[in-house]
């Protein structure tokens, strides 16, 4: 998290958090598999680092399994 002082990095113990991220790479790979007929709808560089925009439809049903961590 950042110091609202400086906005310099400060690394905080996962406890502290009011929420769980330790899943997240995974519920995200879920989400992404889920994606029907993907296309690239654009290109972007942000923060210097090339991007895509993609769009598609997904499975409501699929992406609520996916964030309740089954």
């Amino acid at each position: 998290m950042t110091s609202i002082f400086g906005g310099d990095w400060n690394q905080v113990s996962a406890e502290s958090l009011p929420f769980n991220l330790s899943g997240l790479g995974l519920t995200m790979a879920e989400i992404v598999d889920a994606i029907q007929n993907p296309k690239v709808l654009g290109e972007e560089r942000l923060n210097g680092i090339d991007t895509l925009l993609i769009g598609g439809m997904v499975n409501s049903q699929k992406t609520l399994e996916a964030r309740a961590g089954r």
